[in-house]
């Protein structure tokens, strides 16, 4: 009987891994389409001008990246 529950566990594991890796790229893509909208917006307020390179709104390169990436 344990026998049974370690090998459906097993079969298990990877399923639950691709599903939580799926969840955190989907989240990535959400933020990044919220960055995204929110600066359309930004430009639309702004007589069509971008916000400024080192503006806060913008964050730092390690605040954009996705944590799901590989990061090198």
């Amino acid at each position: 009987m344990i026998a049974i529950i370690a090998v459906l566990a097993a079969m298990l594991f990877p399923v639950f891994a691709k599903a939580r890796e799926k969840a955190r790229t989907n989240t990535c893509l959400n933020n990044q389409r919220q960055i995204a909208l929110a600066v359309l917006m930004y430009v639309q307020d702004h007589d069509e001008a971008f916000p400024p390179r080192d503006a806060a709104v913008m964050g730092s390169a390690r605040h954009r990246a996705c944590p799901a990436a590989p990061c090198c």
